[in-house]
Formats: structure tokens, C-alpha cells, sequence
């Protein structure tokens, strides 16, 4: 019986360090890379923001703009500028929650834990 224990209990605390060591967060630089381009939103497909290599946004609902800005990401929050909503600048920050090749997850900051989920186009 001890011997079944040793051998179940070895391999998958071995498994969870090699998993654990796997899920290294992305740095800034690396999450800064992964946005660009265009995404998505998955609750509503007319709802896209292209996030460009040059620090500028733009969201589309559709074929009409409705915001531009400038966005960096700083401490795994991508943080936006609006310089077009409504002729003032609004300042939003979202906690990146993960993002892949063509897959966003972050948290809005103005609706507290409200998780937000994106495809790439």
C-alpha cells in the first residue's frame, strides 16, 4: 500500500511543478505583442478594436468608428486613452487575464470583475 501511494504521489508532484513552471506570466513586452492586430468581441460581433503596433487604437461597432486612442500596457494591464469619446479623455486600464495567438481574456475596470473575452480577426 505504501509502495501504490509513493508511486501515484511522485509523478503528480512532479507534474505540478513542471506545469507550474509552464505558466510563467507574460511580461508587459510580450502581452504588448500578442494585442496587436484586430479582435473580436465575443458577446458581440460588431463590437472590434485593432490594437496597432504603433500605440493607436481604434473600435468599430460595425463600420462606424465609435473610439480612437493610444494604448501601452503596464504591470499586465492594457490601458487605453480614449481621445474621441465625447471631445474629454477617459483613461480605461483592464487586467490582460490571458491572451494567446487568437484569444483575449481581461477583467473591465469599470464593470469590476466583468470578464471580457475576444477572438482575433
Amino acid at each position: 500500500m505504501p509502495d501504490t501511494f509513493v508511486r501515484l504521489t511522485c509523478p503528480v508532484i512532479a507534474l505540478s511543478i513542471l506545469l507550474t513552471g509552464c505558466n510563467m506570466s507574460l511580461t508587459d513586452s510580450e502581452i504588448r505583442q500578442k494585442l496587436i492586430g484586430t479582435w473580436i468581441a465575443d458577446s458581440d460581433a460588431l463590437s472590434t478594436v485593432e490594437h496597432k503596433a504603433d500605440g493607436t487604437f481604434v473600435v468599430w461597432r460595425g463600420s462606424a468608428v465609435t473610439a480612437e486612442g493610444t494604448w501601452y500596457v503596464k504591470g499586465g494591464f492594457m490601458i487605453g486613452t480614449f481621445t474621441n469619446a465625447n471631445a474629454t479623455v477617459q483613461v480605461e486600464s483592464n487586467k490582460v487575464v490571458s491572451v494567446g495567438r487568437y484569444k483575449l481574456v481581461t477583467l473591465n475596470s469599470r464593470g469590476g470583475t466583468n470578464e471580457l473575452g475576444y477572438h482575433k480577426k
